[in-house]
Formats: structure tokens, C-alpha cells, sequence
């Protein structure tokens, strides 16, 4: 059985092989499941089970599995970690499973790699999504990244909490965001074009937050504002959406 070590001044968790030591410490944030370290580090699937499992013995990581996946959660004892045990930096599980059960971070992971399918650049590390936002009773579980700003995502959320004026856009609009992204499932896209321009009508037009609706499964951006006439939607490919965001000058994050 592999053993596991670290440093005392920097605590971090060294296994046995170099290549997923990497991934752990320099591309936390790049996995989720034993089968995505497999392929990020080109190590057999049972290899990488073999040089986590000391690491699981000792409360270190964990294992959860979930569908037909094994995930590894590294934070199984929270944080900050214990004293006595290396330190290990949040990978995507954790991030996800931060949010609920894991049932619900097996739901986000699946629209995570959907949007990255999609060629999008999504973040699960909540104070990347959060910068520049005041705090949300809410707040968004993924964002998106187009040109130097963040888009957070607002997922599959009912017809009633887009349209109602102090539902979840005005949320957003009084965090500060500039944009937000709607997550929609596959012939939800009229109806959501509908409750964005609901929304907008009742606040009389008085509003920069830019509305872009994703509709799986290829999340392609359709783009509302209220500056356009009678708040139309523009379906855009996701390289002039990024372009568009470069013009406007929305704040980076």
C-alpha cells in the first residue's frame, strides 16, 4: 500500500507519485472524481484508488461515491483542517458538495462539465463568484467567466422567481452584478426570454443588469438588455458574447 507525507512547514499532502501530487497541490479545483485524476495525470484509474487510499485511511480525503463515479472529497473533516494532518486545497467535490447533499453536488458537477463541453470557463469557488458582489441570501453556486468579468448563474430556476420584481434578477441587481446567466433546461428558452422581459417591464426599463439565458444542452447565450427595443433576445455565439462583455467595460473580477 502507498504511504503518504508532507511538509511540516507547509503542510501540504505528498503521495507516492509526482504527477498527482501536482494535480492535488498546483490544479485542486481541476477534479472531482477518481476517474478525472486518472485522466488529468495519466495514472491508472486503480493506481490513483491505491495512492489516495492511506490518505482515506487516515481521515486525510474521502471517498463518496455517487452514480458510477467515485468522488474525492477533501475536506471530509472540514475546515480549516486538523492541526496534526496535512492540509490539502479544495478540489471541485468539496467546492460542490459545499452546496448540499451529494446528490445536489453530482447535479452541479454534471452542468459544470456540460458548460466547460459547451467551451465555457465555470468557477465553483464561491469567493471568486462573490468578488465585487455584496452578500446574497442566495448566492450562486457556479459562475462563468467571459473576457475579465464573472457571470454567476442563477439554475434552472421556476418561470415565477425570473419574472416577480423582487425575485431573483432584482437579487442580483442589488448585489451589484452587472450580468447574470440563466441555466434552462432544453425548450424552456421562450418561456424564459418571457419572464426576463416580464421583469424588465416592471421596472420600467430602469435596469443595466444584462440577462443571458443558457438553454441546455448546448448553453449557447441568448442575450437580453434593457436597452434593446422591447427588450428582444439575441442569440449570440459564446465568442461575440465575450466580445460584447470586452466592449461594455463591466468591472473585471
Amino acid at each position: 500500500m502507498s504511504s503518504y507525507t508532507y511538509d511540516s512547514l507547509r503542510r501540504a499532502l505528498v503521495v507516492d507519485d509526482a504527477r498527482l501530487t501536482k494535480v492535488l497541490q498546483r490544479e485542486p479545483e481541476s477534479c472531482a472524481a477518481v476517474s478525472e485524476y486518472a485522466q488529468k495525470t495519466g495514472i491508472e484509474t486503480g493506481q490513483v484508488l491505491q495512492l489516495l487510499a492511506p490518505a482515506v485511511d487516515d481521515g486525510v480525503l474521502m471517498f463518496e461515491i455517487y452514480a458510477d463515479e467515485i468522488f474525492v472529497h477533501t475536506a471530509p473533516e472540514g475546515r480549516p483542517t486538523p492541526r496534526h494532518k496535512p492540509e490539502v486545497a479544495p478540489n471541485l467535490w468539496e467546492r460542490l458538495r459545499d452546496r448540499g447533499t451529494p446528490e445536489e453536488a453530482y447535479t452541479l458537477w454534471r452542468l459544470y462539465r456540460g458548460l466547460q463541453d459547451a467551451g465555457w470557463r465555470v468557477e465553483a469557488n464561491p469567493n471568486q463568484i462573490m468578488f465585487g458582489l455584496s452578500s446574497m441570501a442566495m448566492p450562486p453556486a457556479l459562475g462563468i467567466r467571459v473576457a475579465h468579468s464573472m457571470v454567476p448563474l442563477i439554475i434552472h430556476p421556476t418561470v415565477e422567481h425570473v419574472a416577480h420584481p423582487q425575485g431573483l434578477l432584482s437579487m442580483y441587481e442589488h448585489a451589484g452584478a452587472a450580468a447574470v446567466g440563466v441555466i434552462c433546461d432544453s425548450g424552456a428558452l421562450d418561456d424564459m426570454v418571457t419572464a426576463v422581459r416580464r421583469w424588465v417591464f416592471e421596472k420600467q426599463g430602469h435596469t443595466k443588469l444584462a440577462v443571458v439565458i443558457l438553454e441546455a444542452p448546448r448553453y449557447a447565450p441568448t442575450l437580453l438588455t434593457a436597452t434593446d427595443a422591447s427588450v428582444a433576445p439575441r442569440s449570440l455565439s459564446r465568442e461575440a458574447f465575450t466580445q460584447q462583455v470586452q466592449a461594455s467595460g463591466s468591472p473585471a473580477r
